[in-house]
């Protein structure tokens, strides 16, 4: 029997991110779904609904996205193909966790992680502890997560799954941090990176010195902060990685911030804000503006400061980020109230 290709990765699908970012990843599955249906090629047909899925969840079409993986575990349950019908309950649990829907996310996440031991894919099984850990920091569980990310990490052990053993210690690290046991999560960190560097993965590698340059900040170890921060920017620069590059500028210029640099925080901000404004990256857009209307207040510089609040405002409320909206009501409410 033919095995379909991986194509339901990690969380954020680091596997096809390039190729999902050229814009016509659609496209080209919705013409192998065609020429599928055309040979009456059922595999194919499946892989082709399984790309679609991924390429919708990645764009953020979660619910097109979810669409698609029915079909294919529809497909994948009538022809008896038990790996495809694996990765499209684990694609229906990033579908339905991405859409804020939980509980859905994680019945789903469970059903696969039920086949996967039964089949024995431990590559699977680790997703699927991987992505109720995502679902359970999502509802604040960080206890429950920790759980999880650490029996991911058993059975990529056990299955001498390297890529998976790295993820489960970056999001073991994540969960530390939230957790405030910050020599832990630098420990799991190090871990992450030590493999991703054996294995040549630098989309890994980028998000073990971003958590590293994170814990370090919070631990008030500013040049250990901004050194692994840089390190970031300069794999995502090299990788051409414009979302990675953005949020290493971004962090690089919060740690400026907080050490009363604020020259050089700006001069991060904006180059972050320069790439975000050309790319569409809304979110990170709206982050550079709070992170300019801060740093000019602290440099009593308050009109500007509040020239980028509501930047920021206008930004989070057309795209409904509710926590960035909250953020820029509350800095401008803050700057007002100081003038009175």
């Amino acid at each position: 029997m033919k095995q379909a290709k991986a194509c339901c990765d990690f969380q954020g699908f680091p596997s096809l991110k390039s190729y999902l970012e050229s814009g016509d990843a659609i496209h080209r599955y919705e013409k192998s779904l065609k020429i599928a249906k055309l040979q009456t090629d059922k595999l194919e047909e499946i892989q082709a609904y399984l790309g679609l899925g991924e390429a919708y969840t990645f764009d953020n079409q979660n619910e097109k996205a979810i669409k698609k993986y029915k079909k294919a575990l529809e497909i994948a349950r009538e022809q008896g193909y038990k790996l495809e019908e694996t990765l499209a309950y684990l694609g229906l649990g990033h579908g339905y966790r991405f859409d804020n829907q939980n509980q859905t996310a994680i019945q789903h996440y469970k059903k696969a992680l039920e086949i996967a031991r039964e089949e024995g894919y431990k590559l699977h099984e680790t997703q699927a502890h991987l992505g109720i850990g995502g679902v359970n920091i999502s509802d604040n569980h960080i206890q429950t997560a920790m759980h999880n990310y650490q029996k991911a990490l058993e059975v990529a052990k056990k299955g001498e799954e390297k890529h998976g053993e790295t993820m489960a210690y970056l999001e073991l690290g994540e969960a530390c941090r939230l957790n405030n046991q910050i020599q832990l999560a630098v420990k799991n960190y190090k871990n992450a990176l030590e493999i991703a560097k054996e294995r040549g993965d630098k989309h890994a590698e980028t998000r073990a010195y971003f958590g590293l340059g994170e814990a370090c900040r919070l631990n008030d170890q500013t040049q250990l902060a901004i050194e692994n921060y840089q390190k970031a920017l300069e794999n995502a620069t090299e990788q051409g990685d414009q979302l990675e590059e953005t949020e290493a500028y971004l962090g690089i210029a919060v740690v400026y911030r907080l050490n009363n640099q604020q020259q050089k925080a700006i001069q991060h901000y904006y180059n972050a804000l320069d790439i975000a404004k050309k790319q569409g990256y809304k979110q990170e857009e709206t982050k550079a503006y709070l992170g300019l209307g801060v740093t000019y207040r602290m440099s009593n510089r308050i009109q500007v400061a509040i020239l980028y609040y509501r930047k920021a405002l206008e930004v989070a409320k057309q795209e409904k980020y509710k926590l960035e909206e909250t953020d820029a009501y509350f800095e401008l409410g803050f700057v007002y109230r100081a003038r009175i």
